[in-house]
């Protein structure tokens, strides 16, 4: 959530704090990456934040660990009716979110001040990033570029698929990676970048957006959710995605809904709260008060109808945007086709694979990583063997405890102070390192997945069978030997040879001393952004 979306979330709920004494509401910003592994964690431990924020393909995943409540009950039908249909979520029959607002969607946005006009097509686009990608200085670094976005990534990629004519899933969620259009958008973006270099040789999405908001980039394929934060910085325009000019299609950016969920793990009186707090966030008024602040296309059925959406020209144009994508699926098998797509995507990019190559891979990887992500292992012989030694391991433990108890108490009487002082590092350790290891231990000997999130057995070693059966595995723990035994040895050899160096009479001495200790103390996150 960018910096301006999060000062408008906090209006609002410190708008219902004071309404509410006794209430507080606090906020936790997670990416959205982060946000899913974060609650998953939280979750399988039982607690979490009551009510969670984010992108509706969250759902699938989150609904089959079973982590959020279906919200069938929890509110009436009248409450869902209030909603346009794409913002209230559903999957597998039950409701699961509701948005507070539609889109989400990826669209052309074109500075003002540069672009008199949109591109309606590729070869337009082209020809006009082009002409905008400029050496101004004459150093020959490039200042200003035709286009920016942060195109090594699925999601801003997939659109173009739809533009070259197929789509990336079937309906019934299977992958649909294996095809001319994939191979097509493939060869596109790389153009775009090798052939045109209209775009940069790499450009995340921090990249692009700092590039745009700084007048540096004449163009950006970003979202919605980018307006408040160019809001005052830059003079833009909004437009769909250009019409790929040798198919005649528009590009079908993912359009969907972002909004709340709630924690299975809510109940009682904090479930009645989080229950109308999520009533109170989803509705017009506070709808109409982002539209204000950020320019978000509201879901309220009763915020499209007010005055103030209804005059306001950004929305009516993205309105006619959202129109050329298509639904975002919701189905947990989403996650394993982003990352199949990602790595042959990126080879491409890389200039490893060529496009078709890349298809076929991103096909079977998929399917591969959706069949096993879909299978679960029954315990056999192997999990009733392990679960014997833990057992026993336990019981021995036990058993010395008790046999050497009277020696334990003993030493605990005479030591009590030395014992109370060790105990605040003995926990640290305990729930930093030895827990953490224990529990990954066994996690690692059971069939914890996506499908049994919460009722996990342990099954045996079938998992490092796996890995070491695995030609790929080899192959990566030799470069891995290698690259370590590199290192070590120039870290030794150039670090024993400097200190000896050094260690003479030489010129300068000092400042030579205080010139090889400074990368040493240097943080590492202060060395990264002078980089």
């Amino acid at each position: 959530m960018l910096y301006e979306n999060r000062k408008a979330l906090r209006e609002v709920c410190d708008k219902y704090e004071d309404s509410h004494p006794g209430i507080n509401i606090n906020l936790i910003y997670r990416e959205t990456e982060e946000l899913r592994s974060n609650f998953q964690s939280a979750a399988l431990g039982g607690s979490g934040p009551e009510l969670i924020y984010g992108p509706s393909d969250q759902v699938g995943p989150f609904a089959v660990m079973g982590i959020i409540k279906p919200l069938d009950d929890l509110f009436p039908p009248s409450f869902f009716n209030q909603f346009s249909s794409n913002a209230v979520v559903q999957f597998q029959d039950k409701t699961w979110m509701v948005g507070d607002g539609v889109g989400n969607h990826l669209m052309l946005m074109y500075n003002k001040d540069i672009v008199s006009s949109p591109p309606e097509n590729t070869d337009e686009m082209i020809k006009i990033g082009k002409s905008l990608t400029k050496d101004l200085d004459d150093d020959g670094i490039i200042d200003q570029y035709g286009l920016v976005w942060n195109f090594t990534e699925p999601f801003f990629y997939v659109p173009w698929i739809g533009g070259f004519g197929e789509w990336f899933i079937n309906d019934d969620g299977s992958p649909n990676l294996n095809t001319k259009s994939n191979e097509n958008a493939f060869a596109f973006i790389k153009s775009l970048r090798d052939e045109h270099r209209i775009i940069p040789k790499e450009c995340d999405y921090e990249t692009a957006n700092a590039l745009f908001k700084t007048g540096r980039a004449a163009m950006i394929i970003n979202g919605d959710w980018s307006w408040g934060d160019y809001r005052d910085k830059v003079d833009f325009g909004i437009a769909a995605l250009p019409m790929v000019s040798s198919t005649g299609d528009f590009p079908t950016p993912l359009v969907s809904t972002k909004g709340y969920s709630i924690n299975v793990h809510t109940t009682g009186e904090k479930l009645s709260h989080t229950i109308d707090l999520m009533t109170y966030l989803t509705s017009p008024e506070v709808q109409l008060h982002y539209v204000r602040r950020l320019n978000v296309q509201p879901s309220s059925l009763a915020a499209l109808s007010h005055p103030d959406v209804q005059a306001n020209s950004l929305l009516k144009q993205n309105a006619d945007i959202i129109k050329k994508g298509r639904p975002m699926p919701v189905v947990p098998e989403l996650r394993a086709i982003w990352d199949a797509l990602r790595g042959e995507y990126q080879s491409v990019l890389a200039g490893t694979k060529d496009p078709h190559t890349a298809a076929v891979e991103s096909q079977r990887k998929a399917i591969d990583q959706i069949k096993t992500m879909n299978f679960v292992i029954k315990p056999g012989i192997q999990g009733k063997f392990i679960k014997g030694l833990l057992f026993l391991f336990i019981a021995a433990l036990g058993i010395i405890f008790w046999i050497k108890k009277k020696i334990y108490l003993r030493s605990f009487q005479e030591n009590k102070f030395a014992y109370l002082m060790l105990l605040p590092a003995f926990l640290g350790i305990m729930s930093v390192i030895i827990f953490p290891f224990g529990y990954n231990l066994i996690i690692s000997l059971s069939n914890f997945s996506l499908r049994t999130f919460k009722h996990w057995e342990i099954i045996g070693f079938h998992h490092f069978a796996s890995v070491l059966t695995d030609g790929g595995f080899y192959s990566l723990f030799g470069k891995t030997i290698i690259w370590t035994v590199v290192n070590v040895s120039f870290h030794v050899s150039l670090g024993v040879f400097l200190a000896v160096l050094i260690n003479r009479t030489l010129p300068a001495k000092r400042i030579l001393r205080t010139l090889l200790i400074i990368p040493w103390a240097l943080p590492q996150y202060i060395a990264a952004l002078t980089w």
